[in-house]
């Protein structure tokens, strides 16, 4: 088992050496015990357990956020991350109440206390190093403490003579003042007025209850393209230093021809964001990961747009595995349906960034590699769609989950600013625990034993940066190479050419990068690859391993053997766990899919089964046939297996109920004139078909309603209970034993039936955009609580989708025997 967490650059020196290397040492040792490879293998360790953005965006009541972190408790959440929302985050149109004031010591007061109430939950809390986002600033406070605007961001222009000029760029207005990262000292700067202050406070309490401390979407000075260029302070200075020419000289013909196609021109371009992804990671994420090791806790969060690789030379990170590598908790970003299953008349939204996280982490040897999932997909996003988007990423390594939203407050602005909205003002929170359980145990048991990645993707940040047509073929490559090797079942990691330079070769063709030994390297494109990563792959090739090209990927290593029709559509991951194999396979297709599998170690094959915590055996031989629901994502352990029962087999008599049902209103959602109100129903149940309750309950109710039938059956016994399609939450009682409830399909139950006379009670909900989605509500909310959220655009699109609610089935009991 592996307990390395690489700590580098810990900065200790001078007098205060012997003091700053105790106090380092104990952080070390704090992460080790903590974070160790052993970790979260015990159901009491919370930290694989997903846990929500908490938007604090009203007056800060103590007593008030305990009850509302009281109630995610409650609901099976053992994780949560404060996400405050000041006042000065985004003015121009983000209302928020907060109070008091971020960071003032009223604030960290507040913080503290719901900080260590979360401890005495036995929940961990993440620390958001930022008020809104980006961080970096301290909403403001970092630009605000710059007397003398050295850490104002720069750019580089065309002067009126055809030259260039040097100039602070302005800070955008409406928005928290947003300095430079890559400027000497800002980042000090931030962690004394951010990091430090929870440290004195907190206490104990960091590195105990706060053990990951989460940076969101940091920024370097963006370029713009045709019109300036980022840049610092003393860029052209460390430029010569790393590059050993003057980039002044250029730096006009580059402004003017942004993104041409032109080698010189490529060239040149290759080693300013070479040098700016250094000025990155040197100034802002390894300063910040110093700290985090040095207080015993691990830096983690994501970067911005790493899911468009075309824009690596737009956005703010410069090299996304470099930066990422840099973080003790890498991640990444699914926002906006980035990722999506396969709807009506649209294709699945299917890209690989996830992968960048996992590879990082893999590499580093690290245990989590984060995803901060769900922000604006809308209240319409149903729950077997985010089971899809959370399976779609675990398949690629994605061990840790940050969702989106629980707001402290919902009114005004927030009805329908940050969708989709969760806790108590969503219909189906009391379903959720279910959810919350299955992410958990799926995120634990997946994280066991080391990766199993045979394959390294040249990710080609080179190609990308060099711009004109070289940045779309890069972009096109990288995309197309991982959809084939995706369809093709392998599972495999990204690298870039900092990696394949320095990698060692070990003897029967493999390569050594960090702590991943792979056999083949995948070469997407390679006009731009460094020289010295190019000689390595030659070298790897000589010494036995594959060396692939995008036009010819046949001779990877497949990670499992599958057959069928639809192999196509199914992805595989596989982590060594000693004397054992784990292997995640999910059915990416939304239809059910049938498939031979055939693992290559002979022997049974168990099924860990998430949802109930149990494991099934599946076959006693290595190949079998099986079949897969849509999106469905099984667990196997071939080798060393632990003891398992078939599942029991529902083979007796089929009853089916049809008739007879009664539905009741229990609980709305409604928008009110200010904010949501949730209201019991009152009034008698009616007589009502099986399918959608619109007609009867009207096409806005959003919430909670009862649907009941007494049946007569033939037998008694143990049977299984299958309610068919249900829009979309359900939870079971019957004849008054309460059976539990299933936030996504399939909603089937094992349950015992009397002979004779039985009463069947059905609780179904359906989700909040069946208000949200009227375009009334969207109208009101502009006019009365103006401005409208930037994401409105695309939230009201969203929310006219997926209204279809109620029982559908066919439901039916079927018996044992």
């Amino acid at each position: 088992m592996r307990k390395k967490l690489y700590f580098k650059r810990v900065q200790c020196g001078g007098d205060g050496m012997m003091k700053q290397f105790a106090a380092c040492l104990v952080g070390m040792m704090a992460c080790m015990s903590a974070y160790s490879s052993d970790a979260g293998k015990g159901t009491d360790d919370p930290v694989y357990s997903p846990a929500y953005f908490w938007l604090w965006n009203d007056r800060l009541d103590t007593d008030r956020l305990c009850s509302q972190l009281e109630d995610m408790c409650a609901h099976g959440l053992r994780n949560v991350c404060i996400h405050p929302m000041p006042k000065a985050f985004r003015p121009a149109w983000c209302s928020t109440k907060m109070a008091p004031d971020y960071l003032t010591p009223e604030f960290i007061e507040v913080y503290a206390r719901v900080v260590r109430r979360a401890g005495e939950l036995g929940m961990h809390a993440y620390l958001y190093d930022e008020g809104g986002w980006p961080s970096g600033g301290a909403c403001g406070l970092v630009a605000a403490a710059d007397m003398d605007g050295s850490f104002a961001p720069r750019e580089i222009a065309l002067g009126k003579d055809g030259g260039t000029v040097v100039r602070r760029r302005p800070y955008a207005p409406g928005y928290a003042a947003y300095p430079s990262v890559v400027e000497k000292g800002t980042t000090q700067k931030f962690i004394e007025l951010t990091h430090d202050a929870y440290a004195k406070r907190l206490g104990k309490d960091l590195g105990t209850t706060s053990r990951i401390v989460f940076t969101d979407e940091p920024n370097r000075p963006a370029n713009r393209p045709g019109v300036s260029l980022g840049w610092t302070a003393d860029f052209h200075e460390v430029f010569k230093e790393k590059k050993g020419y003057d980039i002044m000289p250029h730096m006009a013909e580059l402004i003017r021809r942004y993104n041409d196609s032109d080698d010189r021109l490529a060239k040149l371009r290759i080693d300013i964001h070479d040098v700016m992804a250094d000025l990155f990671v040197d100034r802002y994420l390894l300063p910040l990961r110093d700290w985090c090791r040095a207080h015993g806790v691990l830096s983690g969060g994501h970067l911005n747009g790493e899911d468009v690789p075309e824009k690596a030379a737009e956005y703010g990170h410069g090299s996304v595995l470099r930066s990422l590598r840099a973080m003790d908790v890498p991640g990444v970003d699914t926002i906006w349906r980035q990722l999506f299953p396969l709807v009506a008349g649209m294709p699945a939204v299917t890209l690989a960034f996830p992968r960048y996280a996992s590879s990082a982490m893999h590499q580093n040897g690290g245990r989590f590699a984060l995803s901060e999932s769900f922000a604006i997909y809308g209240d319409s996003v149903t729950p077997a769609q985010m089971k899809w988007v959370i399976d779609y990423q675990m398949v690629r390594g994605i061990n840790t989950f940050v969702f989106g939203a629980y707001a402290q407050s919902n009114a005004g602005q927030w009805m329908t600013a940050y969708e989709p909205h969760s806790g108590p003002v969503a219909p189906y929170w009391d379903f959720q625990p279910h959810w919350f359980k299955y992410v958990e145990r799926s995120c634990r048991f997946v994280s066991q034993g080391l990766p199993g990645a045979e394959i390294a993707v040249l990710y080609d940040v080179r190609g990308l940066w060099a711009g004109g047509f070289d940045r779309e073929t890069a972009a096109w490559n990288h995309h197309a190479v991982a959809r084939t090797l995706d369809r093709m079942n392998c599972d495999y990691d990204f690298v870039d050419d900092d990696q394949l330079a320095a990698a060692e070769l070990l003897p029967g063709g493999r390569m050594k990068i960090g702590e991943m030994s792979y056999r083949a390297v995948v070469l997407p494109t390679s006009k731009w690859m460094r020289t010295d990563a190019k000689k390595r792959c030659e070298e790897f090739k000589s010494s036995g391993g594959i060396l692939a090209y995008a036009d010819d990927l046949s001779a990877v290593p497949r990670t499992l053997s599958l057959s069928g029709a639809y192999v196509n559509e199914f992805r595989v991951m596989k982590r060594n766990d000693g004397n054992r194999s784990i292997w995640v396979v999910m059915n990416e297709d939304v239809h059910a899919r049938s498939v031979k599998l055939s693992f290559p170690v002979k022997g049974p094959v168990v099924r860990y089964d998430a949802e109930h915590d149990r494991y099934e055996l599946v076959s006693e031989k290595s190949d079998f046939d099986h079949k897969f629901a849509g999106g469905e994502t099984s667990i196997f352990i071939t080798g060393d297996v632990p003891h398992a029962e078939r599942a029991v087999a529902y083979v007796g008599k089929r009853v089916e109920i049809s008739d007879g049902w009664t539905l009741k209103k229990l609980v709305s959602h409604v928008a009110g004139d200010a904010d949501f109100e949730i209201k019991p129903c009152d009034g008698e149940a009616c007589p009502a078909a099986l399918g959608d309750w619109r007609p009867s309950l009207g096409a806005d109710f959003s919430g909670k309603a009862l649907y009941r039938v007494e049946f007569d059956s033939p037998a008694e016994g143990r049977a299984k209970l299958d309610l068919g399609d249900v829009k979309w939450c359900a939870a079971v009682k019957l004849n008054d034993k309460d059976y539990g409830a299933r936030f996504f399909g399939p909603f089937v139950w094992n349950v015992e039936v009397r002979k004779g006379k039985n009463v069947l009670e059905v609780t179904v909900a359906n989700l909040l955009a069946n208000q949200t989605g009227d375009e009334s509500l969207r109208d009101r909310v502009m006019r009365e609580f103006p401005p409208l959220s930037p994401y409105d655009a695309k939230q009201r699109v969203f929310d006219r989708e997926n209204h279809e609610s109620g029982l559908y089935g066919p439901v039916s009991i079927q018996f044992e025997k």
